[in-house]
């Protein structure tokens, strides 16, 4: 029986699908104002129910002193009162295998192995399969020696792939150490692409929605011609495991994309070979560093042990889907220089700020909208824009002197370069 003094949080993760249409309009509203965009707004809802793909819960007990199995409960906290936990009995906004993996789960809380000093249950699911999936338990102690073959069998007996962490440890259970990967397959434009996800890299939480928006983008950066499709090339900065990247390999003659994260680095290089991709160049750079050595102010070792050299490529067409921090100043300053700019936020408020500088060079023509995390304030947004004709020579001149002033201040810049107005 519960201890009554629990409270109840179902109505944190309620989906009251009545209200959707109206909640989602106010979003759409919000971005238009934040653009100052009197055009249409090209809006991708989402399912209404089962649509995150992956979450994370604190895991609490009726009594500290007195650790049960039938004292053990999945609790969040609200955003008003974070003092007190709330019980989640059931998580209408995740995917039907989270749910089910969330009552199957609390039925092995019997074995002491598995439950003591627990204190965080995450869960990662797919489209493609219910055996794509993982459970990471996060343990406040060591885990036990017995640890690994306890959670063995609770995999086996769950089809799912089970990783316990305790402090600067990490076990595998349910397969190899390689395990640690499960595949996604997405479809876009009427082909599948194969994708790898861990528990402790970046992936799109709602992946029917992530279907959306990556169609929306190859549309929005597509070559006119075939004949541009054939001799231009895509550059894409925080290209994380590769979402969009592969897609964009097959409109471009080749990608040249960038990410920090070794860990999404290997996700994207292992997406690539999977879907057998061959034009695609990552370099891992943050986007400061990409700008200092794309203005020739800096040089890196990483780029060069990757043998690329940007005289190979003809960039005309950049793809950014940066943090919610949005874009910094030389960053803004590059993508100035190229054609089209495609860019998607998870957060319109810096999306609004960047897009103001970037008016400087280039016009805003098509703006979408994407109901990622539906029943919240946050929105997915996407914004094409296109270079005037009329851009001029001063305007490319200020552009070189903010990424210098970015590089100025970039500690990780291996060499610095004289210029004219050093001198």
């Amino acid at each position: 029986m519960s201890n009554p003094h629990r409270i109840n949080g179902d109505y944190l993760v309620a989906c009251p699908a009545e209200e959707y249409e109206k909640q989602f309009l106010e979003k759409q509203q919000r971005l238009r104002e934040l653009l100052q965009w009197n055009g249409d707004i090209e809006a991708f809802d989402s399912p209404r129910d089962h649509f995150r793909f992956r979450s994370n819960f604190q895991m609490w007990h009726d009594d500290p002193k007195n650790r049960t199995p039938e004292g053990f409960y999945y609790t969040m906290y609200d955003e008003k009162d974070k003092n007190k936990p709330r019980e989640i009995t059931s998580f209408p906004p995740g995917t039907e295998r989270i749910n089910e993996l969330m009552q199957q789960l609390k039925e092995h809380f019997q074995n002491p192995i598995i439950f003591r000093t627990l204190f965080e249950v995450r869960f990662v699911t797919t489209k493609n399969s219910p055996l794509q999936s993982i459970i990471v338990l996060c343990y406040k102690k060591p885990l036990h020696p017995d640890w690994k073959t306890n959670a063995a069998k609770v995999a086996e007996a769950l089809g799912t792939k089970i990783i316990g962490r305790a402090r600067k440890e990490m076990q595998f259970a349910g397969g190899s150490f390689d395990d640690e990967f499960i595949q996604e397959v997405l479809t876009f434009e009427g082909r599948n692409y194969t994708y790898f996800q861990t528990e402790g890299a970046f992936s799109q939480p709602n992946a029917y929605v992530c279907e959306k928006m990556v169609t929306w983008a190859l549309k929005a950066a597509r070559p006119a011609t075939p004949e541009q499709a054939a001799s231009e090339d895509l550059l894409e900065l925080y290209c994380g495991g590769g979402t969009f990247t592969a897609p964009f390999s097959t409109i471009f003659r080749k990608v040249l994309a960038t990410e920090i994260s070794k860990a999404s680095v290997t996700l994207a290089e292992r997406c690539f070979a999977a879907n057998n991709i061959e034009n695609i160049h990552v370099l891992r750079l943050s986007s400061e560093e990409f700008t200092s050595w794309y203005e020739g102010t800096a040089q890196f070792e990483r780029v060069r042990q990757a043998g690329v050299k940007l005289s190979d490529f003809n960039l005309t067409t950049v793809f950014v889907d940066p943090p919610r921090a949005g874009l910094d100043a030389g960053t803004c300053a590059l993508l100035k220089k190229m054609n089209k700019i495609v860019y998607v936020s998870c957060n319109p408020v810096t999306l609004a700020r960047d897009v103001e500088v970037l008016k400087e060079t280039h016009d805003v023509v098509s703006v979408a909208a994407f109901d990622q995390f539906p029943y919240t304030h946050h929105l997915e947004s996407g914004v094409l824009m296109i270079k005037r004709p009329s851009a001029t020579e001063e305007e490319a001149v200020g552009s070189k002197r903010a990424a210098e002033e970015a590089v100025d201040s970039d500690e990780s810049a291996t060499k610095r370069v004289k210029t004219d107005d050093d001198a």
